[in-house]
């Protein structure tokens, strides 16, 4: 999918960040799991969607990270971020008519005792609802 961001996601994937691509629906819940490879617990994640990189103002939503939790019998750390279905809803509305809209995301990590860093960007595919959620 084409964005207006598309010099942006070749620089992560050249960077090794990326890009990364998630779904969400409009006006339902949102979680993603991911691992890392180590152990980081202590480490702090952040993770937000603009329209754009290096969009002015605030962020349009910033996604809840868990504490992280060592696997220990995988050697990887496991991370949860989510969104509530009341922050889908209030997404921007798809201006096009297609159903869709692309939101750009990064996520950082801080490790415990370290600095912060990007560890990947990519498209957020805000998907229109039809049905109002319960």
């Amino acid at each position: 999918m084409k964005t207006q961001f598309d010099d942006w996601l070749a620089q992560l994937r050249r960077a090794g960040k990326g890009p990364v691509s998630i779904n969400i629906d409009r006006g339902l819940p949102y979680s993603w799991s991911f691992t890392l490879r180590g152990n980081f617990t202590g480490s702090v994640l952040a993770s937000s969607l603009r329209l754009s990189p290096d969009a002015g103002g605030a962020t349009l939503v910033d996604f809840t990270a868990a504490s992280p939790v060592y696997l220990s019998s995988e050697g990887e750390t496991l991370f949860n971020v989510s969104l509530t279905k009341t922050q889908t809803a209030a997404l921007p509305a798809d201006a096009d008519g297609d159903g869709l809209l692309t939101l750009a995301f990064d996520t950082l990590l801080t490790p415990s005792g370290g600095t912060q860093f990007r560890l990947f960007g990519g498209t957020a595919t805000i998907a229109g609802k039809v049905t109002n959620a319960a």
